[in-house]
C-alpha cells in the first residue's frame, strides 16, 4: 500500500539534497548515480530550485558522484543566475539611488531586500522581478525617475487598485520592476501602514531604502505563497517559497514567533503559517517551534501537496481523488475566515452558485449534472400578463 506522504523518487532526490545541504537529513550516498536526473532536473526547474539544488551538491560534498553531464548543466544554470543576480543588484542600486535623488524612499520587498542587504545570501536564489513599496502619492514621481533611467510602462497589473501599480522594463535589463501600494491583494492581512511603522532604514552602497523587518519578511512570504497565490487553497507548495522561509528562520537573529503568530490571528489566517512551517520542516528539516509547526489542516495540506506532486504527469487521475483534492481545499474568505469548504462544494454542485476550481471529467454523472444544471439556469423565464 501506497502511504499517503510517499514522494516520486526524483521529487525525494531534489529535497534530499537540499535538506542536506543545509545540513539536515540523512545522507543521499552513492545513489546519485541511479536517479533520474531528467525527472529531477525538471522538477528542480518547475520549482525554479535549480541553483540552489547546485548549492546544496556543493556544500554536502556531492559533486564528485553526479554524472558529468548533470554536474555540467547545474553548474551553467547557477552560473547564469549568479550573474543575473550580480546585474539585478546593480539594478536595485542604480534605481534606489536615482529615487533618492528625487526625494524619494522606496520600501525594498520580498527577494529585493537579500539582494539589497546580503547578495552572498542570494547568489543561487533565482528571482523573478523587483519588488518595490510606495505610498499611493509617491507613485507618479517614482515612474518619473525611473523613466529617466529609459524604464517604461510593460504592462498593468490585472487587479490594479490598491495592490499593485504596474511593472516597468527596460531594454536589456535583468529583471522588470513591480512597482506597489500594498503587499498582497487582501491588503488587510499584512497592511502597508503597519509595514512602515516596522520598517527598518537600511544603506548599501550609498543607497538609502527601508526594508521590512524580519517578522514582517516572513509574514509576506507565507501569506503570499499561500493566500495570495492561493497555495493553501489549492494544495501546492513552492519549494522555492520553503527555501526562502528557511533561510529567514535559520539567519542569525531569532524570529519573534509570538508577534508573527499575533499578527495573523487578527484574521484567523494562522492555518496558513501553521501549514508552511510543517511542510517546511518535513521537507527541509527547518527547526520551527512545535506549536508552530502542526495541527490536522498542517498535516492535510502537507499531504495534498506531496499527493500532486506524485500525481504530477499521470494520464489518469481518479475522479474522486481529483474531486477530494480540488473539492476539499480550504477557501479564504475574509469574513468566515479560513474554513474548509465541504459545504460550498454541495452548494456549487446541487445549485450552481459557483463554479468548482477543476471541471469534472467528460462523461461522468457530475458533468452531466453540471451541464443540466447550467442548461437550467439559462433557460429563459416567460412572463405571464
Amino acid at each position: 500500500m501506497v502511504k499517503m506522504t510517499r514522494m516520486p523518487s526524483h521529487v525525494e532526490t531534489v529535497v534530499t539534497i537540499l535538506r542536506q545541504g543545509r545540513g539536515n537529513g540523512r545522507p543521499v550516498g552513492d545513489c546519485l548515480a541511479d536517479v533520474d536526473w531528467e525527472s529531477a532536473l525538471e522538477f528542480a526547474n518547475q520549482e525554479m530550485v535549480t541553483p540552489e539544488l547546485h548549492a546544496a551538491i556543493n556544500a554536502a560534498g556531492l559533486g564528485g558522484r553526479l554524472p558529468p553531464d548533470v554536474g555540467a548543466y547545474l553548474a551553467y544554470i547557477h552560473d547564469l543566475n549568479r550573474t543575473r543576480n550580480e546585474r539585478m543588484r546593480e539594478q536595485l542600486i542604480e534605481l534606489i539611488k536615482v529615487w533618492n535623488d528625487a526625494g524619494l524612499v522606496p520600501f525594498v520587498l520580498k527577494s529585493g531586500v537579500a539582494l539589497f542587504t546580503e547578495i552572498e545570501a542570494m547568489l543561487s536564489r533565482m528571482v523573478t522581478d523587483l519588488d518595490f513599496l510606495f505610498d499611493p502619492s509617491e507613485i507618479e514621481g517614482a515612474v518619473r525617475a525611473a523613466e529617466s533611467l529609459g524604464y517604461r510602462p510593460a504592462v498593468d497589473h490585472e487587479d490594479g487598485g490598491e495592490h499593485a501599480y504596474m511593472y516597468l522594463g527596460r531594454a536589456g535589463g535583468p529583471a522588470l520592476l513591480d512597482l506597489h501600494r500594498q503587499l498582497l491583494s487582501m491588503s488587510h492581512l499584512l497592511p502597508a501602514t503597519e509595514l512602515r511603522r516596522r520598517a527598518i532604514p537600511r544603506r548599501c552602497d550609498d543607497a538609502y531604502a527601508l526594508v521590512p523587518s524580519k517578522e514582517d519578511q516572513l509574514l509576506h512570504r507565507v501569506l503570499h505563497d499561500m493566500v495570495h497565490q492561493s497555495g493553501h487553497r489549492g494544495g501546492t507548495i513552492s519549494l522555492r517559497g520553503l527555501t526562502d522561509f528557511a533561510r529567514l528562520v535559520n539567519a542569525n537573529a531569532p524570529l519573534d514567533w509570538d508577534a508573527i503568530v499575533s499578527s495573523l490571528e487578527r484574521h484567523g489566517a494562522q492555518n496558513v503559517l501553521r501549514a508552511q512551517a510543517y511542510a517546511a520542516r518535513e521537507l527541509l528539516g527547518v527547526e520551527v517551534p512545535p506549536t508552530i509547526a502542526g495541527g490536522p489542516a498542517a498535516r492535510f495540506y502537507y499531504w495534498r501537496g506531496v499527493e500532486r506532486w506524485r500525481r504530477h504527469g499521470a494520464d489518469i487521475e481518479p475522479a474522486l481523488l481529483r474531486l477530494f483534492l480540488s473539492g476539499l481545499a480550504y477557501r479564504w474568505d475574509p469574513a468566515a475566515r479560513m474554513v474548509p469548504f465541504p459545504a460550498k462544494l454541495v452548494r456549487r454542485v446541487f445549485y450552481g452558485w459557483e463554479r468548482a476550481p477543476v471541471e469534472p471529467p467528460i462523461g461522468s454523472a457530475s458533468a452531466r449534472w453540471l451541464r443540466f444544471s447550467r442548461r437550467k439556469s439559462a433557460k429563459p423565464t416567460v412572463q405571464r400578463h
